[in-house]
C-alpha cells in the first residue's frame, strides 16, 4: 500500500475508544478509490474562521491541500431534494423528489416521500451497473436501500432501526453481532426542556457520530468498496436548535444562555473534524476525499406567515364552516407572541409532544385520538372546500412553502380550467408580492418562482406550481393556518424573545452549501466557483474514469483538476427506459414512525 497522508491532529475525545486508527497501527488492505463525507447542514461561514482560529485542524489541512468552494443547494435548500438531486446528478424536475411531503397522484393528501419517490437512477445504481463495489451509509432519500453492488445503509427516511434498511440482509445480523447494531438518528430534540435535557442531546450527537465512525472502520476492513460515502447529521441538528446560544444578534439570544452553550455547534464541528483526522490517518494519497453538504445554515427570522390563512381572506381559499375559525371584520396582518385556541386533543397533544420521550408519548396518546387525527386531517387538508378554492399551500413541513393550482384535469376537485391556469398563477404570485411588513412596509416575500422557472424534465408536470422563498432576504418561517382557530386572523407573526426549546428552530436551511475535493489529481487551494449540488455525481464519475451520463443536469468540475490528469469528459447516451421508481413502501404504521421522526427533528410545524 503507498504511503498514507500524514494526520495533522485528532480529536481527543476518540482516543481510547478504538477509533484512532494510528494508534492501532490499522492499515487497509483494499481503500476506497472516493470516500465522500455528507456534511448535512455543513457551511463554510462555520468552518472557516474556526479552522483559522486552529479549533478545527484537519479541516484547516485540507483547505490548504484541496479544492473548496460553496455549494448552490436545490429550489428549496431542503433535505429530501437536495440529496436526490445530488445523487442524480439532476434537478428535481427529472427525479421527482421536491420535499418531504407530496401530493399523491389524483389526490390532495399529501404523502411522504422515500427512495421510491425518485424517478432516476442514482450514482450508487450506475456505478454498480458498471461492475464498481459501493458503500452506502445514512444518506437520506436512500430507503428503501437498492440493491447495489456492495452495501447500503439507509437514512433519515427509514421507519426505525427494525425496518429492512440495510442491503444485502444478512449484513444486518453481522453489524449487530460485531458492534451491537447500527442507529439511525436520535429521538429527543424535541424533549429539550432543561439543561439536563439539552446536555444529553449534545452527549449524544456526539456519540452517534463516534458510532458511526466505528462502523465506517469495521466496513472498510471486512467489506472493502471502490466508492464509499457516509452521511453525518448531526450538524444539521445541533444547528437547527443551538444556533441562538452563539449568535449575538439572534433575535432569541440570551447572553447567560450563551455562556452554557455556546460552543455546542463547535464542539459538534470539532467531532467532525477528529473523525476526518481518523479517516487522512488510514487512507493513502491515491483516495479522492469528498466534503459536501446538501445546504448552508443560517439565523432563523422571527417573522412566520399563515399562507392559506392570507389565500383565505384573499378569496381564493375556501374552509368548510365546521372548521373554519371566527372570521375578523377587517384583514389582520400581525401579531406578536400570539398564542392560537385548540381543541382538547390538541392542546393536549401539544403538551405532550413538548414535555415526554417518544415511548410514554405513544402509550398516552392512545388516550386522546382525536391528538393523532389532528395532523393527519391536515395532511389531507380535510378542512377545506375545494369545490371553492382556487389556490392552497403546503404548511406541514416548515423547511418548504409551496402552493398549488387547484386545476380541473390533474386535481380530484380541481376549479380552475387549463386555459386560466397561467393567469391563475400570476395572479396567486401577485398577491404574494403584495403581502407587506407591517413594521417596515417592505415586501415580505422577495422571490416566487413558477415551477418551470427552476425545474426541467417530465416530472415538472407534478411540481409545486409556486415555490416561495423563505430563505431570501430578511426570511420568514412558515405556520399551519388550520384546523387551529386564530384569534384575530394575523397573517403575520412576529416570535417572543424566549425560544421554545426542542419545539422551534433558531436556524434554519439556506441555499449556500460546501464542497471540498482532496487527492493527488486536485489542485492545492484552489477556489471552486459557481458548483450546483447536481455537479458532484458527475465529478465523481469522471475521477473514477466512467461515462457521465447525457441526461445529468450537473456538469464536472474541470477547473480544480490538475492539469496533468485532466480528460476529456465521456458521456453515455441513455434511454427513458432506465428511469425508475417504484411503490410506495410506507405501511400507515411507518407512516407514522416517519412523522414522529420529523416532528422530533422539527421539520413538520
Amino acid at each position: 500500500m503507498s504511503t498514507k497522508r500524514d494526520r495533522l491532529g485528532s480529536d481527543p475525545q476518540l482516543r481510547g475508544t478504538g477509533m484512532n486508527s494510528g494508534e492501532q497501527g490499522m492499515r487497509l488492505k483494499k481503500p476506497p478509490e472516493i470516500v465522500i463525507l455528507g456534511i448535512d447542514g455543513g457551511t463554510w461561514d462555520l468552518v472557516l474562521p474556526w479552522a483559522r482560529e486552529g479549533l478545527l485542524p484537519n479541516f484547516a489541512r485540507l483547505l490548504g491541500e484541496g479544492a473548496w468552494g460553496n455549494l448552490k443547494s436545490t429550489v428549496p435548500p431542503v433535505t429530501a431534494p437536495a440529496w436526490t438531486s445530488f445523487m442524480t446528478g439532476k434537478n428535481p424536475g427529472k427525479h421527482g423528489i421536491y420535499d418531504f411531503l407530496q401530493p399523491g397522484r389524483m389526490s390532495y393528501k399529501m404523502q411522504y416521500v422515500s427512495a421510491s419517490s425518485r424517478k432516476s437512477k442514482t450514482l450508487w445504481r450506475i456505478l454498480s451497473d458498471q461492475g464498481k463495489k459501493v458503500g452506502v451509509v445514512n444518506v437520506p432519500m436512500t430507503y428503501p436501500p437498492e440493491e447495489v453492488n456492495g452495501y447500503m445503509i439507509s437514512g433519515m427516511d427509514a421507519p426505525d432501526e427494525k425496518s429492512p434498511f440495510i442491503h444485502p440482509a444478512p449484513l444486518r445480523d453481522e453489524l449487530w453481532e460485531e458492534l451491537g447494531g447500527v442507529s439511525l438518528d436520535i429521538r429527543h430534540l424535541g424533549y429539550m426542556r432543561s439543561d439536563k435535557k439539552r446536555e444529553k442531546v449534545l452527549e449524544d450527537l456526539v456519540e452517534l457520530e463516534k458510532k458511526r465512525l466505528r462502523l465506517m472502520l469495521y466496513l472498510f476492513e471486512k467489506h472493502p468498496v471502490d466508492v464509499f460515502m457516509v452521511v453525518f447529521n448531526a450538524t444539521d441538528q445541533v444547528q437547527h436548535h443551538f444556533w441562538h446560544y452563539m449568535d449575538p444578534v439572534h433575535h432569541q439570544y440570551h447572553e447567560k444562555d450563551a455562556k452554557k452553550y455556546g460552543n455546542a455547534i463547535l464542539k459538534v464541528y470539532q467531532c467532525i473534524d477528529g473523525i476526518m483526522g481518523s479517516l487522512l490517518d488510514i487512507l493513502p494519497e491515491e483516495t479522492t476525499l469528498v466534503l459536501m453538504s446538501d445546504h448552508g445554515f443560517g439565523p432563523t427570522s422571527p417573522r412566520s406567515i399563515y399562507l392559506n390563512r392570507y389565500l383565505e381572506q384573499a378569496g381564493l381559499l375556501s374552509v368548510k364552516e365546521s372548521d373554519a375559525p371566527a372570521r375578523p371584520k377587517a384583514l389582520a396582518y400581525y401579531s406578536i407572541g400570539s398564542k392560537f385556541l385548540m381543541p382538547l386533543a390538541s392542546r393536549a397533544d401539544s403538551f405532550l409532544r413538548s414535555i415526554l420521550p417518544p415511548g410514554v408519548k405513544n402509550k398516552i396518546a392512545k388516550v386522546f385520538p382525536g391528538a393523532r387525527s389532528a395532523l393527519e386531517s391536515y395532511l389531507a387538508f380535510s378542512s377545506f372546500d375545494w369545490a371553492r378554492t382556487v389556490a392552497y399551500a403546503s404548511e406541514a413541513s416548515i423547511t418548504s412553502l409551496n402552493i398549488w393550482i387547484n386545476l380541473e384535469g390533474r386535481d380530484p376537485q380541481g376549479t380552475v380550467p387549463a386555459k386560466d391556469y397561467d393567469r391563475t398563477v400570476e395572479r396567486v404570485r401577485r398577491l404574494l408580492y403584495e403581502l407587506k411588513d407591517p413594521v417596515d412596509g417592505k415586501p415580505v416575500i422577495e422571490r416566487v418562482y413558477r415551477k418551470e422557472e427552476v425545474y426541467s424534465g417530465r416530472e415538472t408536470a407534478n411540481a409545486p406550481d409556486l415555490i416561495v422563498s423563505w430563505w431570501d432576504g430578511r426570511g420568514f418561517s412558515v405556520k399551519s393556518s388550520y384546523p387551529k382557530p386564530a384569534k384575530n386572523g394575523a397573517i403575520i407573526e412576529y416570535a417572543s424573545n424566549t425560544l421554545k426549546a426542542g419545539a422551534e428552530w433558531s436556524g434554519t436551511h439556506t441555499p449556500r452549501g460546501m464542497v471540498l475535493f482532496h487527492g493527488k489529481d486536485i489542485k492545492k487551494g484552489k477556489k471552486i466557483e459557481g458548483a450546483c449540488i447536481v455537479d458532484i455525481a458527475p465529478t465523481v464519475l469522471h475521477l473514477l474514469g466512467s461515462p457521465v451520463p447525457e441526461d445529468m443536469d450537473g456538469k464536472v468540475l474541470l477547473n480544480m483538476i490538475e492539469s496533468s490528469n485532466l480528460k476529456k469528459v465521456l458521456y453515455q447516451k441513455v434511454s427513458s427506459e432506465e428511469e425508475t421508481g417504484g411503490e410506495n413502501p410506507y405501511s400507515e404504521s411507518d407512516e407514522e414512525k416517519i412523522r414522529k421522526r420529523l416532528e422530533e427533528l422539527g421539520y413538520l410545524s
